[in-house]
């Protein structure tokens, strides 16, 4: 009986630790963008993600990457801070389209699929001004994966967030986290 009694405790001691360390973390880096730029982030609810290196690639310079091989799904931020100076931070149209030619195969027979976001529906589910979700191929240096879909939005004079969903087959689950990263409201 005083073995139970010891293990128990036991069990409760190291339990808190044991299930926090069950859970994911972001990088201190990505951290330090997000709280920068007044970003609100949701944590993955289930342990199966982990963070991946972004791809170097000087014309997606990726700011994070985390990856599910229980579902998988990878998912990449590529986030870029308003500039006065620089009129691609400017227009959001532009840059989404040097973006995605930047990301989308250019296999002749590919399709690039363009969803303009509605203001108030980018307003509500990203606190943004400006958005648009795209479907396409991804480059093979980009992702092994056979699907991109690209949320990009923008709020005027902070900045413009693109998240990539690369997947194979597009299940329930990629909606679960189509807004788990967002400008805060002012």
């Amino acid at each position: 009986m005083r073995f139970y009694k010891t293990a128990f405790i036991l069990l409760l001691i190291k339990l808190p630790s044991f299930l926090s360390a069950q859970g994911f973390e972001f990088s201190p880096s990505f951290l330090k963008i997000a709280a920068a730029n007044n970003l609100e982030l949701t944590y993955p609810t289930e342990n199966s993600f982990s963070e991946i290196p972004q791809i170097t690639n000087e014309y997606l310079p990726f700011v994070f990457g985390m990856k599910s091989k229980k579902q998988d799904i990878e998912i990449y931020i590529l986030y870029q801070n308003y500039n006065p100076e620089n009129p691609a931070t400017q227009n959001p149209q532009v840059e989404t389209s040097r973006i995605t030619a930047n990301a989308a195969t250019n296999h002749e027979e590919s399709v690039i699929t363009v969803l303009e976001l509605g203001k108030e529906y980018v307003k509500e589910s990203f606190g943004a001004d400006w958005g648009r979700e795209i479907y396409f191929h991804p480059k093979k240096g980009l992702s092994g994966k056979e699907n991109c879909r690209l949320v990009t939005v923008y709020k005027e004079g902070i900045g413009q967030l693109s998240i990539f969903f690369f997947f194979n087959e597009k299940t329930a689950y990629l909606d679960s986290f189509y807004n788990w990263v967002r400008f805060a409201p002012n």
